[in-house]
């Protein structure tokens, strides 16, 4: 049997997302698995989301916080029947997982990287309902079969994230197929990500912001009764005590030179000082730009216009664009 990423290789797929019902191998995603009898209290005094309250057939952002209270990572945590899939960026996975031994201590909880042995599928349309028996109905829950698991993901169309052995989620790529399912790479993929208005870091912008920046606490991401955990002194004081500087928009980026994530954004009336940060970006096709998430100062997303540029020149145009949630007004 070949990896994940050696299947994928063998794969034709398109760099940008043109159909409503496509389907992508998400290779630079590495999954965790806690287990042992303290798994659920051990996170839970690790993470900012309410671990206790996961029931079974749910799934729940959360993210890893250091003790000043930024993030060193945000993860999708699924229940299985007796362990916690943690499903995070590959380029972050090592170091996450040796923080999380360090103080494990005396407890119960033992950690292995499964990415190897384990894929990561994700499908969205229509059709997807003629490739899955069963498929949740509600964003954020999964059905788990085996050991493969079947979980919805917010967004303008239904989408669903498969995660299992390699040799069973390959089946369901080659079913997809058959469906005609467009296939795509994360590049792609990503869109729908922004379009849902789901946060991601990776090693540029991990340990850059508190959860309140990314809106993680509108996903369901933080407890503000749960009790203590790594950096919840800091989180806790901005949402009870401070007022919120920065916080995540959805932007669409003109076409120009190539973007990156953690890349700077300036007020354009004033580029001495950067304004913003590049969360996540996704291309559309070669005459249409970007769409990217941004963690920006609310008065410059307000009162000033975006630019890219630290120099004079002016760059391509940055557009606010509408989420899928509401943000509270202070």
């Amino acid at each position: 049997m070949s990896s994940w990423s050696e299947f994928l290789q063998t794969q034709t797929v398109q760099p940008v997302l043109s159909d409503a019902n496509a389907l992508c191998g998400l290779d630079h995603l590495g999954i965790i698995r806690v287990s042992g009898a303290d798994a659920r209290s051990f996170l839970q005094g690790q993470f900012s989301s309410d671990i206790q309250q996961l029931e079974a057939d749910q799934t729940q952002l959360s993210g890893y916080c250091n003790p000043k209270g930024r993030m060193l990572a945000i993860m999708r945590i699924v229940p299985t029947q007796d362990d916690l899939l943690l499903v995070l960026p590959k380029t972050l996975l090592p170091e996450i997982q040796k923080r999380l031994q360090l103080y494990i201590l005396r407890s119960d909880v033992r950690l292995q990287d499964v990415s190897n042995t384990h894929a990561i599928l994700e499908l969205a349309g229509s059709r997807v309902a003629d490739i899955m028996p069963a498929v949740p109905e509600t964003d954020n829950a999964q059905i788990q079969i085996d050991e493969r698991h079947s979980l919805r993901l917010p967004g303008d169309r239904p989408r669903y994230q498969i995660i299992g052995p390699v040799a069973a989620v390959q089946k369901i790529w080659q079913k997809a197929i058959q469906k005609d399912l467009t296939p795509t790479d994360a590049r792609a993929w990503r869109l729908l990500d922004i379009r849902a208005g789901l946060p991601m870091l990776y090693t540029a912008t991990s340990e850059a912001f508190v959860p309140q920046m990314t809106n993680l606490h509108l996903l369901g991401g933080v407890s503000f009764q749960k009790g203590c955990y790594t950096g919840q002194e800091v989180v806790a004081r901005m949402h009870y005590l401070g007022k919120q500087k920065r916080r995540m928009y959805r932007v669409h980026i003109a076409p120009g030179s190539l973007i990156e994530v953690g890349q700077a954004l300036y007020a354009a009336n004033a580029r001495e000082q950067t304004v913003g940060t590049v969360l996540e970006i996704a291309p559309l096709d070669t005459t249409e730009g970007y769409e990217a998430l941004v963690v920006c100062q609310i008065n410059s997303m307000e009162q000033a216009a975006l630019t890219l540029q630290a120099d004079s020149q002016p760059g391509p145009a940055i557009t606010c664009l509408n989420l899928p949630y509401a943000y509270p007004v202070d």
